[in-house]
């Protein structure tokens, strides 16, 4: 789970039997192409990809665009086309295109619909054959030979040791040093359930080849704020059944949403259990007779239960940014990188960790830092959620030398690593400098990311007022009902929506930006099949 293993794999071939070469390739399809600025096309192989292109220009040009777009959802199965290499493909895709071309010129509405899709197969096939010819990028040893070097997933490498037997002269998997490459791709390899939640991680770009991904990570928390957020029963169960019907009837994104629609409803349907809500009725939840829960659950909405909501969604997103340090740090062990992750990773995940009980015994104070080594009231949220009486001043004594002695070591740190690379004085001072305004601004986002995260507690009071609004107009009978049925649509598409886009938001900015470069490439197989055509190669 995670970052699929790679192996660098290189071919070399008589330049006679290149097409035998590309064909094997194509069908073996998990191949991804080298490509350096000192690697070129070759002339045939290029001939043949402007030869591909020319076909799908034609066939666009033919097709009309309201055809193009519909014609995909009107038959489920492909249309294959069997060559024996790319030349022949590209005669057959000529012919056809000429033979429909003359078809579609004289045919009625209803036939041109299903012309449509025969044009549509040729067309997308054309365009794959094209996208994978010119990214086939070639060294020569000498005129009668070239090589051709790429990538293939590990747990494939002896089905294309034995595919490419004629050609293949290494096969290597992808060493650390190999992996800080910036051509080395980035292959997923998650289940299911996970993969649905890489879209969110591709916001941000891919991640490197040796980097953590963190696809697994936002898989079990993007469903659990979206649940906070949009904590009710019967709405988590409207989301379900709604994700449901989306898997049963459509296909392609609209099957990819709905699943990620029914984790988000089961989401929402756990915590709205748990809070004891459902369409806004509140209810004491049947959980508290198997385990013990907070006071405050108990019958449901409160004032309350307002402030213990906002305390979870602070202590959520303080374990949430804590993963976001930690993973900054694994990245750069990974990279061996280990004055980076000593020096800067360590110390910014110490800092955080003391910050956060540093600001609590502060905001305990109320905010009187004179008097805090002194204070014996209980420090906020270690008694209202964990039961335990922690003195203010116990925290400050323990906190504040280890959040100083993290700041001096960042503050060195910085000077060290920019020594190691400009051994001169300016240089020091600058850094030593930079160091400084980093703990010091660290120091402050720290503060404002941990309280981004006060938005999983508002959106979840707001969305409970809106419900609590709708089922006020049940009072007005049967014109209420009616009434209060379309206000429960409303809110959910428009809290489902805000939801939606607040959990990116905490995702995206809050968290990815303290680790995340995004600057890896994906892995991109060479394709033979598609959504309405499939290439045989006989």
């Amino acid at each position: 789970m995670g970052i699929a293993r790679l192996s660098h794999v290189a071919l070399i071939c008589p330049r006679i039997e290149i097409l035998r070469l590309v064909t094997i390739l194509c069908e073996f399809g998990d191949f991804h192409p080298l490509e350096r600025d000192n690697l070129v096309q070759d002339i045939d192989v290029l001939i043949l990809s402007s030869r591909a292109v020319g076909i799908y220009a034609d066939a666009t040009h033919i097709l009309p665009p309201d055809y193009a777009s519909s014609t995909v959802s009107s038959r489920s199965k492909p249309i294959t086309f069997e060559a024996k290499n790319p030349s022949l493909l590209i005669e057959l895709l000529a012919r056809q295109l000429e033979s429909l071309e003359a078809l579609f010129a004289n045919a009625s509405e209803d036939a041109k619909k299903l012309l449509a899709y025969d044009l549509e197969a040729v067309r997308q096939a054309a365009l794959a054959l094209f996208n994978n010819l010119r990214r086939l990028r070639f060294s020569y040893e000498d005129k009668r030979f070239v090589i051709l070097e790429g990538f293939v997933p590990t747990k494939e490498i002896e089905l294309f040791r034995k595919t490419t037997y004629d050609f293949l002269i290494s096969s290597e998997p992808v060493d650390e040093e190999e992996a800080k490459k910036e051509d080395v791709p980035t292959m997923f390899s998650n289940p299911r359930s996970v993969s649905l939640f890489e879209n969110v991680t591709l916001l941000s770009g891919f991640p490197k080849y040796n980097e953590i991904d963190p696809t697994p990570v936002i898989a079990f928390v993007f469903p659990l704020f979206f649940g906070i957020m949009f904590s009710d029963l019967g709405h988590g169960i409207v989301l379900v059944l709604f994700g449901y019907a989306l898997t049963r009837w459509f296909r392609g994104s609209y099957n990819y949403w709905g699943q990620l629609i029914m984790i988000l409803g089961s989401a929402s349907i756990v915590v709205g259990f748990i809070r004891g809500s459902f369409f806004g009725y509140q209810f004491t939840s049947p959980l508290g007779l198997l385990i013990p829960l907070p006071a405050v659950l108990n019958g449901g909405f409160s004032i309350a239960s307002v402030s213990f909501w906002i305390e979870i969604s602070i202590i959520l997103g303080t374990f949430h940014l804590s993963t976001g340090y930690s993973l900054s740090l694994l990245n750069s062990i990974r990279s061996r990188e280990y004055a980076k992750a000593f020096l800067s990773g360590l110390p910014t995940l110490v800092l955080y960790g003391s910050a956060v009980p540093l600001m609590l015994a502060v905001i305990g104070g109320g905010l009187d830092v004179q008097n805090l080594f002194s204070m014996n009231d209980p420090t906020p949220f270690f008694k209202e959620l964990l039961g335990i009486i922690v003195p203010i001043s116990l925290v400050v004594i323990i906190s504040l030398p280890v959040f100083l002695s993290s700041i001096v070591i960042l503050v060195v740190g910085r000077a060290i690593i920019s020594f190691r690379n400009d051994q001169s004085r300016w240089r020091l001072e600058k850094s030593i400098g930079a160091g400084l305004v980093e703990g010091l601004v660290k120091s402050f986002e720290f503060f404002v990311n941990t309280l981004s995260y006060v938005r999983l507690g508002i959106l979840l009071i707001l969305g409970s007022l809106l419900v609590s609004f709708s089922i006020s107009a049940l009072s007005f009978g049967v014109i209420g009902i009616i009434a209060a049925f379309f206000l429960n649509i409303a809110v959910m598409a428009i809290e489902g929506f805000m939801v939606y886009i607040q959990d990116l938001r905490l995702h995206v900015y809050e968290w990815f930006s303290n680790f995340y470069s995004g600057e890896g490439i994906p892995f991109e197989p060479l394709i033979s099949k598609g959504l309405s055509f499939a290439i045989h190669w006989a």
